[in-house]
């Protein structure tokens, strides 16, 4: 009794040795001994309910710190990827730029031939000099009317969807028209592409010379076919449906290369 008594108060601190030793009689001890029992499995169901909740948020830590070494890596190649990505923008702007220099310096001195060849050009020439001296796209810029007659719904740029943390980059013009509104061609061209396109519908893209292009989407009853020339103003299908909008209009772009160009630098009163 006197081992067992030991044990219990080392075990269980002198609160419960006073409860033992406030029984009264043999009966009692013996009963609340029992109650005591009850009392120890019940700690030591908590202990081990403990010990295995223990055991599973370690497994959780360690796979969690697994994924986060594994995001961690992940944000590495990324930012290398980004790294490498401006260095080629960089690079791909710089030679754009020079581009336009160049482009520029020709244009200038494109104006100065044609101004003194029509001034040394007979009548009789005026016809040819008009045909051979016929403005660029470049010379366009700022000056283009618009393919079709409409609203402007969605201009060029960067979107942000702020309910799902999401950006998108829009890389032309959103025109919302009446139904089959007529879509015309904004400078004179050779259709490089006329069919559906997904996501777009029927898409016809027309090479303007020079590495200019522009590109309309959303179609319906397209008029040309690839390898077909035409005019400025030139009609070349009807508005059709935006998918995504439930809406009748067309996309738009104008590219140099295969860079997006914003239309609102080109197209006169946007």
């Amino acid at each position: 009794m006197r081992q067992r008594l030991s044990v219990i108060y080392r075990l269980g601190g002198a609160g419960v040795a006073r409860i033992l030793f406030s029984s009264s009689s043999s009966a009692q001890l013996e009963r609340n001994l029992k109650i005591l029992g009850v009392v120890a499995k019940t700690d030591i169901a908590l202990i081990k309910d403990y010990t295995s909740s223990q055991k599973e948020l370690n497994l959780r830590k360690i796979r969690l710190t697994k994924r986060w070494e594994k995001l961690k890596r992940i944000e590495a190649k990324i930012a290398k990827k980004e790294e490498t990505f401006l260095a080629q923008n960089a690079e791909k702007m710089q030679i754009l730029d020079q581009v336009k220099k160049t482009q520029k310096k020709a244009l200038t001195k494109l104006a100065q031939i044609r101004k003194k060849s029509r001034s040394m050009a007979s009548e009789d020439d005026e016809g040819i000099l008009d045909l051979l001296f016929q403005a660029s796209f470049a010379e366009k810029k700022g000056s283009l009317l618009k393919p079709v007659q409409g609203r402007l719904a969605q201009g060029y740029g960067i979107l942000k969807d702020e309910s799902n943390q999401l950006v998108f980059s829009h890389r032309g013009h959103l025109y919302t028209t009446s139904e089959n509104a007529p879509v015309k061609a904004v400078f004179t061209g050779t259709v490089a592409y006329a069919g559906d396109v997904a996501g777009y519908g029927q898409t016809v893209i027309l090479d303007h010379g020079d590495h200019y292009y522009s590109v309309y989407a959303h179609l319906n009853n397209l008029n040309v076919k690839i390898g077909d020339q035409v005019r400025e103003q030139e009609r070349i299908a009807m508005s059709g449906e935006i998918n995504s909008m439930k809406l009748q209009g067309i996309y738009f772009e104008i590219r140099h290369f295969s860079e997006p160009s914003d239309p609102k630098l080109w197209v006169k009163g946007t």
